[in-house]
Protein backbone atom coordinates (compact mmCIF):
# COMPACT_ATOMS: atom_id res chain seq x y z
CA UNK A 1 0.00 0.00 0.00
CA UNK A 2 1.06 3.73 -1.45
CA UNK A 3 1.98 6.01 1.72
CA UNK A 4 0.64 9.59 1.18
CA UNK A 5 4.41 10.79 0.86
CA UNK A 6 4.96 8.79 -2.66
CA UNK A 7 1.32 9.83 -3.75
CA UNK A 8 2.77 13.15 -3.23
CA UNK A 9 5.90 12.62 -4.81
CA UNK A 10 4.27 11.44 -7.92
CA UNK A 11 1.79 14.04 -8.10
CA UNK A 12 4.46 16.63 -7.81
CA UNK A 13 6.38 14.70 -10.52
CA UNK A 14 4.14 15.23 -12.55
CA UNK A 15 3.51 18.81 -11.83
CA UNK A 16 7.37 19.44 -12.67
CA UNK A 17 7.49 17.39 -15.60
CA UNK A 18 4.61 19.42 -17.14
CA UNK A 19 6.69 22.60 -16.02
CA UNK A 20 9.75 21.57 -17.57
CA UNK A 21 7.32 20.71 -20.93
CA UNK A 22 6.17 24.36 -20.87
CA UNK A 23 9.54 26.06 -20.70
CA UNK A 24 10.63 24.81 -23.77
CA UNK A 25 10.19 25.77 -26.91
CA UNK A 26 7.78 23.79 -30.00
CA UNK A 27 10.02 22.03 -31.37
CA UNK A 28 12.73 21.19 -28.78
CA UNK A 29 9.37 19.60 -27.04
CA UNK A 30 8.94 17.55 -29.80
CA UNK A 31 12.40 16.91 -30.17
CA UNK A 32 12.92 15.60 -26.46
CA UNK A 33 11.63 12.15 -26.76
CA UNK A 34 12.87 11.47 -23.46
CA UNK A 35 10.49 14.20 -21.35
CA UNK A 36 7.57 13.33 -23.91
CA UNK A 37 8.34 9.85 -22.55
CA UNK A 38 8.36 10.53 -19.02
CA UNK A 39 5.39 12.85 -18.89
CA UNK A 40 3.24 10.94 -20.84
CA UNK A 41 3.85 7.70 -18.51
CA UNK A 42 3.90 9.54 -15.42
CA UNK A 43 0.46 11.56 -15.88
CA UNK A 44 -1.24 7.91 -17.03
CA UNK A 45 0.27 6.63 -13.43
CA UNK A 46 -0.98 10.10 -11.76
CA UNK A 47 -4.46 9.74 -12.98
CA UNK A 48 -5.06 5.94 -12.43
CA UNK A 49 -2.71 5.13 -9.82
CA UNK A 50 -4.24 2.45 -7.73
CA UNK A 51 -4.69 0.68 -11.51
CA UNK A 52 -1.22 1.17 -11.99
CA UNK A 53 -0.54 -0.03 -8.63
CA UNK A 54 -2.22 -3.27 -8.78
CA UNK A 55 -1.31 -4.11 -12.60
CA UNK A 56 2.45 -3.09 -11.30
CA UNK A 57 3.41 -4.73 -8.08
CA UNK A 58 6.85 -5.91 -8.90
CA UNK A 59 7.91 -2.47 -10.05
CA UNK A 60 6.34 -0.99 -7.25
CA UNK A 61 7.97 -2.49 -4.65
CA UNK A 62 11.10 -2.04 -6.15
CA UNK A 63 11.72 1.18 -8.27
CA UNK A 64 8.47 3.82 -7.33
CA UNK A 65 10.55 5.46 -5.27
CA UNK A 66 12.41 7.00 -8.47
CA UNK A 67 9.08 8.76 -9.59
CA UNK A 68 10.22 11.97 -7.70
CA UNK A 69 10.50 15.54 -8.41
CA UNK A 70 14.33 14.87 -7.70
CA UNK A 71 15.12 12.68 -10.39
CA UNK A 72 14.19 15.75 -12.53
CA UNK A 73 17.69 17.86 -13.10
CA UNK A 74 17.90 21.30 -14.66
CA UNK A 75 19.78 19.10 -17.73
CA UNK A 76 16.46 17.22 -18.01
CA UNK A 77 15.00 13.90 -16.76
CA UNK A 78 17.73 11.03 -15.04
CA UNK A 79 18.32 7.56 -16.64
CA UNK A 80 16.54 6.64 -12.78
CA UNK A 81 12.98 8.46 -13.57
CA UNK A 82 13.24 7.46 -17.71
CA UNK A 83 14.38 3.97 -16.73
CA UNK A 84 11.57 3.64 -14.03
CA UNK A 85 9.24 4.59 -16.63
CA UNK A 86 10.14 2.26 -19.10
CA UNK A 87 9.75 -0.78 -16.29
CA UNK A 88 6.24 0.37 -15.19
CA UNK A 89 4.99 0.60 -18.42
CA UNK A 90 6.35 -2.86 -20.20
CA UNK A 91 4.84 -4.57 -16.82
CA UNK A 92 1.80 -3.01 -17.16
CA UNK A 93 1.64 -4.41 -21.24
CA UNK A 94 2.37 -7.77 -19.85
CA UNK A 95 -0.06 -8.17 -16.71
CA UNK A 96 -2.62 -6.77 -19.41
CA UNK A 97 -1.70 -9.15 -21.78
CA UNK A 98 -1.72 -11.67 -19.36
CA UNK A 99 -5.62 -10.86 -18.96
CA UNK A 100 -6.25 -11.05 -22.71
CA UNK A 101 -6.29 -7.40 -23.24
CA UNK A 102 -4.45 -4.78 -25.30
CA UNK A 103 -4.02 -1.02 -25.40
CA UNK A 104 -2.44 0.19 -28.35
CA UNK A 105 -1.31 3.62 -27.12
CA UNK A 106 0.77 1.76 -24.71
CA UNK A 107 2.15 -0.65 -27.40
CA UNK A 108 2.87 1.71 -29.56
CA UNK A 109 5.10 3.55 -26.11
CA UNK A 110 6.75 0.18 -25.32
CA UNK A 111 7.97 0.34 -29.13
CA UNK A 112 9.64 3.82 -29.20
CA UNK A 113 11.17 3.51 -25.80
CA UNK A 114 12.36 -0.13 -26.78
CA UNK A 115 14.17 1.13 -30.25
CA UNK A 116 15.26 4.47 -29.26
CA UNK A 117 15.96 4.19 -25.62
CA UNK A 118 19.22 4.01 -25.95
CA UNK A 119 20.10 7.37 -27.52
CA UNK A 120 18.93 9.06 -24.01
CA UNK A 121 20.78 6.71 -21.68
CA UNK A 122 24.18 6.98 -19.99
CA UNK A 123 26.69 4.37 -20.79
CA UNK A 124 26.78 3.40 -17.30
CA UNK A 125 23.15 2.90 -17.24
CA UNK A 126 23.43 0.64 -20.58
CA UNK A 127 23.03 -2.74 -18.33
CA UNK A 128 19.60 -1.54 -16.39
CA UNK A 129 18.01 -0.49 -20.21
CA UNK A 130 19.26 -4.00 -21.70
CA UNK A 131 17.88 -6.00 -18.42
CA UNK A 132 14.48 -4.02 -19.09
CA UNK A 133 14.53 -4.80 -23.04
CA UNK A 134 15.98 -8.17 -23.65
CA UNK A 135 13.64 -10.47 -21.52
CA UNK A 136 14.98 -10.56 -18.23
CA UNK A 137 12.85 -8.21 -16.35
CA UNK A 138 9.63 -10.04 -18.20
CA UNK A 139 11.20 -13.32 -16.76
CA UNK A 140 11.18 -11.40 -13.17
CA UNK A 141 7.89 -10.25 -13.59
CA UNK A 142 6.45 -13.44 -14.25
CA UNK A 143 8.50 -15.06 -11.57
CA UNK A 144 7.04 -12.59 -9.10
CA UNK A 145 3.21 -13.58 -10.27
CA UNK A 146 3.93 -17.18 -9.94
CA UNK A 147 4.87 -16.39 -6.20
CA UNK A 148 1.54 -14.47 -5.51
CA UNK A 149 -1.20 -15.64 -3.24
CA UNK A 150 -3.49 -15.75 -6.14
CA UNK A 151 -1.57 -17.62 -8.14
CA UNK A 152 -0.54 -19.36 -5.61
CA UNK A 153 -4.79 -20.12 -4.51
CA UNK A 154 -5.10 -20.78 -8.50
CA UNK A 155 -2.32 -23.43 -8.63
CA UNK A 156 -3.98 -25.67 -5.81
CA UNK A 157 -7.07 -24.95 -7.05
CA UNK A 158 -7.60 -28.40 -7.47
CA UNK A 159 -6.49 -29.39 -4.14
CA UNK A 160 -8.99 -27.36 -2.51
CA UNK A 161 -11.53 -28.83 -4.93
CA UNK A 162 -10.71 -32.66 -3.56
CA UNK A 163 -10.75 -31.29 -0.16
CA UNK A 164 -14.26 -29.60 -0.69
CA UNK A 165 -15.84 -33.01 -1.94
CA UNK A 166 -14.34 -34.70 0.70
CA UNK A 167 -16.12 -32.19 2.92
CA UNK A 168 -19.21 -32.70 1.24
CA UNK A 169 -19.33 -36.65 1.26
CA UNK A 170 -18.77 -36.08 5.11
CA UNK A 171 -21.66 -34.10 5.58
CA UNK A 172 -23.77 -35.84 3.01
CA UNK A 173 -22.94 -39.20 5.22
CA UNK A 174 -23.73 -37.15 8.68
CA UNK A 175 -27.32 -36.04 6.93
CA UNK A 176 -27.73 -39.97 5.79
CA UNK A 177 -27.05 -41.20 9.32
CA UNK A 178 -29.35 -38.67 11.12
CA UNK A 179 -32.17 -39.14 8.66
CA UNK A 180 -32.04 -42.81 8.91
CA UNK A 181 -31.90 -41.96 13.03
CA UNK A 182 -34.87 -40.07 12.67
CA UNK A 183 -36.69 -42.54 10.33
CA UNK A 184 -35.89 -45.05 12.83
CA UNK A 185 -37.27 -42.92 16.03
CA UNK A 186 -40.46 -42.21 14.01
CA UNK A 187 -40.74 -45.49 12.84
CA UNK A 188 -40.75 -46.79 16.63
CA UNK A 189 -43.03 -43.83 18.04
CA UNK A 190 -45.46 -44.94 15.35
CA UNK A 191 -45.43 -48.41 16.68
CA UNK A 192 -45.65 -47.22 20.03
CA UNK A 193 -48.77 -45.07 18.73
CA UNK A 194 -50.67 -48.36 17.08
CA UNK A 195 -49.78 -50.51 20.18
CA UNK A 196 -51.78 -48.16 22.44
CA UNK A 197 -54.33 -47.45 19.90
CA UNK A 198 -54.46 -51.23 20.44
CA UNK A 199 -55.18 -51.11 23.98
CA UNK A 200 -57.26 -48.26 24.02
CA UNK A 201 -59.61 -50.19 21.91
CA UNK A 202 -59.68 -53.28 24.22
CA UNK A 203 -60.18 -51.15 26.73
CA UNK A 204 -63.17 -49.64 24.84
CA UNK A 205 -64.87 -53.17 23.77
CA UNK A 206 -64.45 -53.84 27.65
CA UNK A 207 -66.15 -51.22 29.40
CA UNK A 208 -68.67 -51.42 26.69
CA UNK A 209 -68.90 -54.90 27.73
CA UNK A 210 -69.29 -53.91 31.65
CA UNK A 211 -71.48 -51.47 31.06
CA UNK A 212 -73.94 -54.14 29.02
CA UNK A 213 -73.42 -56.55 31.76
CA UNK A 214 -74.36 -54.33 34.63
CA UNK A 215 -77.78 -53.38 32.86
CA UNK A 216 -78.41 -56.57 31.89
CA UNK A 217 -78.01 -58.03 35.60
CA UNK A 218 -80.04 -54.58 36.62
CA UNK A 219 -82.91 -55.41 34.17
CA UNK A 220 -83.06 -59.14 35.42
CA UNK A 221 -83.04 -58.01 38.95
CA UNK A 222 -85.94 -55.52 38.50
CA UNK A 223 -87.90 -58.37 36.20
CA UNK A 224 -87.40 -61.40 39.61
CA UNK A 225 -88.78 -58.79 41.46
CA UNK A 226 -91.61 -57.80 39.69
CA UNK A 227 -92.60 -61.16 39.00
Amino acid sequence: MLTDITRRHIDLTYQRLQELNKSLSEQDRENNKKLKFCLSIVENINENLDEWIKNCPFSTDIVIHYISERYIKLDGISDELYLTCGRFLREYILTRERAGERELWLSGDWYFFKNEADKFISKENHHRLKYLINGQFDIDVINNYLGNRSFQAFLNYEDNVKEAEEKLKNIDSKIKLRTENLESFLSKKEKEVKTLASKLEEQKIAFIFVVFYRYFSVYTFIYVYRT
